[in-house]
């Protein structure tokens, strides 16, 4: 009960994130549960393999985008940790993909 409490404690802003994380996370162990490997993240619109989805150019992120993805980061790793399964870290980054792809910042 007091967990609740510090949630609902929380700024609209940040509630409205943890739940999102909340729900990207469920999403992430669903589409691993389910789907191969590859499959999982095509859906979610990312590339496996070598160089993935990584940008070779090295382009400039705006310090907004790096301040937000901060945020996001915190609130997965919030969610994860009072999750009722085993959030692991592929599970961690997937769900920040999903969230970040929302932004379109991936």
């Amino acid at each position: 009960m007091r967990r609740l409490w510090r949630v609902l404690a929380l700024p609209g802003r940040e509630r409205y994130v943890l739940l999102e994380a909340i729900i990207a996370l469920t999403i992430a162990r669903a589409l691993l549960a389910a789907l191969p490997f590859k499959r999982a993240m095509h859906l979610i619109g990312l590339r496996t393999g070598i160089g993935g989805n990584a940008d070779p150019g090295g382009g400039k992120v705006a310090s907004e985008d790096v301040m937000l993805a901060t945020v996001l980061g915190r609130a997965i790793h919030r969610a994860a940790r009072h999750m009722p399964f085993c959030a692991v870290c592929l599970q961690q980054a997937m769900a920040c993909a999903i969230m970040l792809r929302r932004r379109r910042l991936v």
